[in-house]
């Protein structure tokens, strides 16, 4: 079996609602798609609860040039802006709209 190479999105934030199983297969890789796809990790095949792993100098390496695996800090909202996103989408609009429109029928009605 070939390994599966890793697909790279441009925009990762465009790719709601899609399938993203493919991107994120690193879990179901025996141990030959692990050291095929990743040369560096230095695993025995034959023997991989004994695999070195890293040496010091290069996850120093890995470490000046990556910087720590920290995620970025997420932007705080307000609770009113939490608040409005969370009934905010086109179907509130649309009734929104529908009813202030009634309604001005309603008031500026003359007959």
């Amino acid at each position: 079996m070939a390994p599966r190479k890793k697909k790279s999105l441009a925009n990762p934030s465009s790719a709601r609602g899609r399938d993203l199983s493919g991107f994120f297969s690193e879990h179901t890789w025996d141990v030959l798609n692990i050291e095929a796809n990743h040369p560096d990790s230095h695993i025995d095949v034959k023997h991989p609860a004994s695999s070195a792993g890293l040496s010091a100098t290069k996850a120093a390496k890995l470490l000046m040039r990556n910087g720590l695996n920290k995620l970025a800090e997420p932007k705080e909202i307000s609770n009113f802006e939490l608040f409005i996103k969370q009934f905010w989408n086109l179907l509130w609009a649309l009734l929104i709209g529908a009813s202030t429109l009634s309604l001005l029928q309603f008031f500026l009605d003359t007959e």
